[in-house]
């Protein structure tokens, strides 16, 4: 954070609120394992043709 060179200090609870909003943000693997079904389910064959929804 030193690197950084930022005007004021940053507290070690902002740090782990900061930590906290990004695990938020991280995708469950479930969520991501729906997603990507949905996007194979749009390129599905049917009757030997490949359709896009």
């Amino acid at each position: 954070m030193q690197k950084a060179r930022l005007a004021a200090p940053i507290t070690e609870a902002q740090i782990r609120l900061a930590q906290g909003f990004l695990r938020e943000l991280d995708p469950d693997v479930s969520d991501l394992h729906n997603l990507q079904q949905r996007y194979n389910d749009l390129f599905l064959p049917e009757d030997g043709v490949h359709w896009l929804h």
